[in-house]
């Protein structure tokens, strides 16, 4: 059997036309007859994996392992560039166990179809075309004419047939290039006309593949919540689409499915319809993807929210000047008292808020000051809504009752969370309550990773109303996303703080490849833009893809500084939320928060210094504040460095990083950059 990792995949797409041509000519002939029939063919023993080393031209290479019956395809380029991947290690994780993976196997009794020659519906014949699929005869030419899939859904046929055949019909159309996911997509080939589909880009199941653990999950029967934890890039996200993916397309579920998938920022929405989208050609009526605050301003359906902390941290100080008992409390703190405390945790009388514990908060206010902030409270939501305003705190609980009011008939026959850590509890409540039925029928999924909580949740899961029993938690170990050397490196970083918090650290990774860089000793962020693009301009010179380089900061005003520095120096560059940010072939550029759930062949990350990472804190804060702060902004550094796939590497000044002083030397490449 032929295996084609992503990364062959990859390295195909970046070769010119002709030599692309070359290879897949070889690849065919290595199905064919073993490789016997191509140019020549070596083992070789390399410095970290035994390789084989196959010929598709006199300058060409393909690099392969043989792992029993297998023949795992790695990776293709000019000779010595392909050597060199080989040498240094870069591949060794490709070669796994391959019983991990499930196989795409096709029904026995599948008649073999021919291959299509003249377009994408060749093999078919007209009445192929009205029994398979139900196209009307008078459609079946204009069908024949589509050679692309954006042809094919600008065309009215999702109007003409039912939705299965919508969907096997759209993927036999060729389609953009893959969207990045949560774990390394693997192709298994079990012949030829399966292969030339697959070069053809028609077959998108080919797409992705899970471990067996993880397909269980996935083709789960029994209803219920179930509660998934994994670490960074155990493909957490990806078996929550698929099993949204396959509730909506499998008999016998429910009758006519309505499934929503929540996600925590607008980037990962994106990211998820893309996927989704590359996966089925479409995304059907009957499914919802949204980010929360999406879901919660739909429910309520008026009113301004306000998001800006400066302008709610305004309208507070306006409000405590009035009264002398409130005049000396600090605005900021009231105001974080207000977002963090009360409206995190759907706080809704003053005796609940007595009765809060503020782990971490610092102040162990007394009776009297709560009540004096909570006065403050109530006159702000007063003020807020006579000029039909409210903050994101306001409107989730709203929304939440919203939920707990809706008909049974308009609920969602199954509800999926992303991003469960980071969810407030009168959110988490709303959509507990958008899933029909009650208790533990309700069909529901959630998906989380404490360690990557960079937002301090304050209450417990049973609170909110989900109770998972213990054959309903399932923790996915394994990451196929970043290297061994990135992940070893981001445990070091993380110093036990997410172990121990959370279990939820994956244990290993199946790449390998360079440790993280940490370049240090640049007299100002100036300095470190100038490197950055530098360094990125020789990148994309020597031939790596633009898309495949994604640069991360702390904050939005250094991440608009740094795209001005790229586009000054003639790097292609897209910034979050462009609507081109999946389309173009440019390096990505985004803040550390925006970035939770995305991968990236390679990172960057600007300005890993001390006062970012972690922010200065005021100086009145207690020793138990600051140190949930302080380990909230470590997260956020390990958020930031799991989202590298292949290579890392951070940039820091003349003062680096505190939280770097836990990285051990053989996890990381030090350079002190002299000016």
């Amino acid at each position: 059997m032929l295996v084609i990792k992503q990364e062959f995949a990859d390295a195909l797409e970046r070769l010119s036309p002709e030599d692309q041509k070359r290879v897949k000519e070889a690849v065919f002939k290595l199905m064919t007859d073993g490789g016997t029939g191509l140019p020549g063919q070596r083992r070789k023993k390399m410095k970290r994996a035994d390789y084989i080393e196959y010929r598709a031209s006199q300058g060409l290479r393909i690099i392969a392992s043989q792992q029993g019956p297998d023949t795992i395809l790695l990776f293709a380029d000019q000779h010595d560039d392909a050597i060199q991947a080989a040498e240094r290690g870069y591949l060794k994780g490709h070669v796994e166990d391959l019983a991990r993976f499930r196989e795409l196997e096709l029904p026995s009794d599948a008649p073999k179809q021919e291959v299509p020659r003249r377009g994408p519906l060749a093999a078919f014949s007209d009445n192929d075309l009205q029994s398979q699929f139900k196209i009307p005869p008078d459609w079946i030419p204009a069908l024949r004419s589509i050679r692309t899939e954006e042809q094919f859904a600008s065309q009215e046929f999702e109007t003409l047939v039912p939705d299965d055949c919508y969907w096997r019909l759209a993927q036999l159309f060729p389609r953009e290039q893959s969207v990045s996911t949560a774990a390394a997509p693997t192709y298994r080939v079990l012949d030829q006309d399966i292969l030339q589909r697959h070069f053809e880009g028609t077959l998108a199941e080919l797409q992705y593949n899970l471990p067996p653990e993880s397909w269980a999950l996935i083709e789960r029967k029994k209803p219920g919540a179930i509660l998934v934890r994994g670490g960074p890039g155990s493909g957490k996200s990806l078996v929550l689409l698929y099993r949204a993916l396959h509730l909506l397309e499998t008999p016998g579920f429910f009758q006519a499915p309505r499934v929503l998938y929540v996600t925590f920022t607008n980037q990962l929405t994106e990211d998820t319809r893309a996927k989704a989208l590359r996966l089925r050609g479409r995304l059907p009526s009957n499914f919802t993807i949204a980010t929360v605050d999406k879901i919660a301003h739909g429910l309520i359906r008026s009113g301004t929210t306000i998001y800006d902390d400066d302008v709610l941290t305004s309208h507070l100080a306006e409000i405590l000047k009035q009264e002398p008992t409130t005049a000396d409390l600090d605005p900021v703190f009231v105001r974080e008292e207000i977002t963090d405390i009360i409206e995190w945790r759907g706080l809704r009388t003053l005796d609940e808020y007595l009765a809060a514990r503020r782990t971490g908060r610092g102040q162990a206010l007394r009776a009297t000051a709560r009540e004096a902030i909570w006065a403050v409270y109530e006159r702000l939501r007063d003020k807020l809504k006579a000029a039909k305003k409210r903050t994101p705190g306001m409107a989730r609980i709203e929304a939440f009752d919203a939920a707990v009011a809706m008909p049974e008939e308009d609920r969602y026959d199954a509800v999926l969370v992303d991003e469960l850590q980071d969810l407030s509890a009168p959110a988490i409540g709303m959509l507990i309550n958008l899933a029909a039925g009650t208790g533990q029928q309700r069909n529901i999924m959630m998906v989380g990773d404490g360690g990557q909580s960079i937002y301090n949740r304050g209450f417990t899961w049973r609170e909110v109303g989900l109770r998972f029993g213990g054959a309903n938690v399932f923790t996915l170990k394994a990451c196929e996303r970043s290297s061994q050397e990135i992940l070893d490196f981001a445990s070091a970083l993380a110093c036990g703080v997410v172990t121990e918090t959370d279990g939820d650290a994956p244990s290993a990774a199946s790449l390998h490849g360079d440790v993280p860089r940490i370049i240090e000793g640049f007299e100002d962020r100036d300095d470190q833009r100038d490197f950055l693009v530098t360094e990125v301009r020789k990148l994309i010179s020597n031939g790596t893809r633009p898309d495949s380089l994604a640069v991360l900061a702390r904050s939005q005003k250094e991440i608009t500084r740094i795209q001005a520095a790229l586009e000054l120096g003639n790097v292609p560059v897209v910034s979050q939320g462009d609507y081109e940010f999946y389309k173009r072939n440019a390096v990505r550029v985004l803040t550390c928060h925006s970035a939770k759930g995305l991968e990236f062949s390679q990172v960057y990350i600007v300005g890993v210094d001390d006062g970012s990472f972690p922010l200065r804190y005021d100086a009145k804060l207690s020793p138990e504040e600051r140190s949930a702060y302080v380990a909230q902004d470590l997260r956020l550094l390990y958020v930031a460095a799991t989202r590298a796939r292949h290579r890392l590497t951070l940039l820091c000044g003349i003062r680096p990083s505190p939280f770097l002083d836990t990285v051990r030397t053989g996890d990381v490449s030090k350079v002190t950059r002299v000016s």
